[in-house]
């Protein structure tokens, strides 16, 4: 049963995966688009801080203090697995000018800058961050 699931899992991330190509007209003269895969967005997004890198921190939205707790214990590649309310989390890898001032636990809302790369975890710019707790 569970090796069924699993595969039903998978042929749907395939198939949802093909169905996400970005098709939105390009502009030509934008010499800085090296990726096809990417959408715009300048958003504002609330969410916890799960890792730090050197200039990037690993983003995790949407989620109470209390998903937080479980996330934290787990191996990066175990969180990019988990589900909630059988969708994925929604995960981001940021740049941020100012990372020395961000921990790992804080909840935190971000300004997005530019574009994110629709990868999994999404890659992309952050201008601001805030400490909500």
């Amino acid at each position: 049963m569970n090796y069924l699931k699993l595969t039903l899992f998978i042929f749907m991330i395939l198939i949802l995966s093909a169905c996400n190509t970005n098709n939105a007209n390009t502009n030509n003269s934008d010499s800085n688009n090296t990726s096809k895969n990417v959408q715009a967005n300048e958003d504002i997004k609330d969410g916890f801080i799960l890792l730090l890198e050197a200039e990037r921190f690993l983003f995790v939205e949407n989620i109470s203090e209390e998903q937080y707790n479980e996330l934290k214990q787990l191996p990066l590649k175990n969180v990019m697995e988990v589900k909630e309310n059988g969708k994925e989390l929604s995960l981001y890898w940021f740049t941020y000018e100012h990372i020395n001032k961000l921990k790992p636990g804080e909840k935190v809302r971000v300004w997005m800058e530019g574009e994110i790369a629709a990868s999994r975890p999404g890659q992309g710019w952050v201008k601001k961050v805030e400490i909500i707790k």
